[in-house]
């Protein structure tokens, strides 16, 4: 297992995401008793709850929104945090 793992980390690359503020990519998003939860990987920054997100609808239109919690999960569990990168 460890020649496997000393392969992969040798011949292959890791992706290198730029620092230009946050960044992230929404895969998911799922409505659970009124709350929508919003999926995403984030590729850039970082975010903390209470922060306010801009984004452009699918009309153009911008959006402005704030963060309530954030939640990170494993399964079913999930762990609430104050800050994530």
């Amino acid at each position: 297992m460890e020649f496997l793992l000393d392969a992969l980390s040798r011949y292959t690359l890791s992706p290198i995401y730029e620092q230009k503020g946050f960044g992230a990519k929404i895969y998911k998003i799922l409505y659970h008793g009124g709350t929508r939860l919003t999926y995403m990987k984030i590729t850039g920054g970082s975010l903390r709850a209470r922060d306010e997100l801009s984004y452009l609808s699918a009309d153009g239109k911008r959006l402005c929104e704030k963060v309530s919690q954030i939640r990170l999960y494993s399964s079913d569990k999930y762990e609430q945090v104050e800050r994530v990168e």
